[in-house]
């Protein structure tokens, strides 16, 4: 089964529109539910997820393994910026990449492993 989080970006998109047309067994991975609805129409299993919520990624990782058996891609694609001089990012900010960008991969990759 391959896994592609941030599905609902332009990178995500082509990732999983190429995996679609090699195999049924996708499992896409994004916060919005509307934007994941054109992969459903293509047979892609979506699953609106916050990659920074261990809870939401484990309950992800139980109905996948449950339906197609193991994860053998995972593309962690999830991650944003924010394009600010560096001192009018607030600590909020700085931790709300972090947690996405390298936690959120992180987290994913172990539980995958």
């Amino acid at each position: 089964m391959y896994v592609i989080t941030g599905a609902t970006g332009n990178t995500g998109k082509v990732v999983a529109e190429t995996l679609l047309a090699i195999s049924e067994k996708v499992r896409v991975l994004g916060r919005s539910a509307e934007k994941l609805q054109p992969f459903v129409a293509k047979s892609a299993e979506a699953f609106v997820a916050d990659v920074t919520d261990e809870s939401e990624v484990e309950r992800l990782f139980q109905e996948a393994v449950q339906a197609f058996g193991t994860v053998d891609v995972l593309v962690n694609n999830a991650g944003f910026g924010i394009f600010h001089a560096a001192e009018k990012l607030s600590e909020r900010d700085i931790r709300s990449v972090m947690e996405t960008n390298f936690f959120g991969a992180v987290f994913l990759t172990q539980r995958v492993l």
